[in-house]
C-alpha cells in the first residue's frame, strides 16, 4: 500500500491534479498513516469539513475493525427533515 500511497501523492501534487488531494489524504488515513495525511493537508493547504461525509461513509461500510468508537455532536435531519432549518 506505501508504494500505491505514494504514487497517488506524487500525482495529486500536479496542480491538475488537485481534485486527487482529498482522494490522496483519505487514503493515507486508510492507511493508518495519520502523519502522513496531516502533512499532504498542510502541504496542499487542504481542510476537512465536518459536513457528515465520514458519519455517511462510516455508517456505508461499518464500523473498522479494531477502530475505536467516534464520538460527537450529533445532527438531525433523518426523514422527514427533522432537526434542520
Amino acid at each position: 500500500m506505501g508504494e500505491i500511497l505514494d504514487r497517488l501523492a506524487s500525482y495529486a501534487s500536479a496542480d491538475d491534479m488537485a481534485p486527487l488531494r482529498p482522494v490522496a489524504v483519505l487514503a493515507a488515513l486508510d492507511a493508518d498513516e495519520p502523519d502522513l495525511a496531516r502533512d499532504l493537508m498542510a502541504r496542499w493547504d487542504t481542510e476537512i469539513k465536518d459536513d457528515g461525509t465520514a458519519e455517511s461513509e462510516r455508517f456505508l461500510r461499518g464500523p473498522r475493525q479494531g477502530a475505536e468508537p467516534v464520538s460527537g455532536p450529533r445532527r438531525g435531519g433523518g426523514p422527514g427533515g427533522r432537526g434542520r432549518g
